[in-house]
């Protein structure tokens, strides 16, 4: 025999633990790259403005290195 919570309680229960885990918490503007497979995947739709981020290259070669320098340029010209 399974017993069920009423659904007033249950929604009740979760806007108390909504309360809970957001509390403190604040709107975060975030920069999206306007690439909507990245976006989609990123928190917020972007990188959090006021935050810490780190670009690095994919490989051991010079050209990996360059492209990620490029790439933050770009990102921090926006």
């Amino acid at each position: 025999m399974s017993v069920s919570a009423p659904p007033a309680a249950i929604s009740e229960l979760r806007d108390r633990i909504a309360r809970l885990e957001g509390g403190n918490a604040r709107a975060r503007t975030v920069l999206p790259f306007g690439v909507a497979a990245i976006d989609r995947v990123l928190p917020g739709g972007g990188l959090a403005f006021g935050g810490l981020h780190e670009v690095a290259g994919g490989g051991n070669g010079s050209v990996d290195g360059a492209a990620a320098a490029l790439f933050a340029a770009g990102i921090a010209a926006r």
